[in-house]
């Protein structure tokens, strides 16, 4: 593998801070960056001979929960290609209508 291949491969696939700074990325984006990250620092930071961990003990281990926490995030969302059942397209579903009539007198507060 050359250096411009090694680079490419273990590279994150977008920038994290892009994906963080940006309004449109949805909370699943944030969290696959966010892997994408931590596998990069796992990786790339093994020797090139033996291919041992060049971190300490417990910075890999802080690495790897991590990884295990943002795989089981991940894992837990709704796949964004699936529909939903009817409950959730009732909640996800704003009215067309205002909750409240706005030419309602205000309540005189006694009866």
């Amino acid at each position: 593998m050359s250096a411009d291949d090694e680079a490419e491969y273990f590279a994150p696939r977008e920038s994290i801070e892009r994906v963080m700074n940006d309004p449109e990325s949805t909370y699943r984006k944030k969290l696959e960056a966010l892997r994408d990250y931590v596998a990069h620092e796992l990786e790339a930071n093994r020797c090139k001979t033996c291919f041992n961990s060049q971190l300490r003990t417990g910075d890999t281990a802080a690495l790897v929960l991590r990884l295990r926490s943002l795989l089981e995030d991940i894992e837990g969302l709704p796949d964004p290609n699936e529909e939903g059942d009817e409950f959730d397209r009732l909640i996800a579903s704003q009215p067309s209508w205002p909750s409240a009539p706005t030419d309602l007198p205000p309540p005189s507060g006694s009866r």
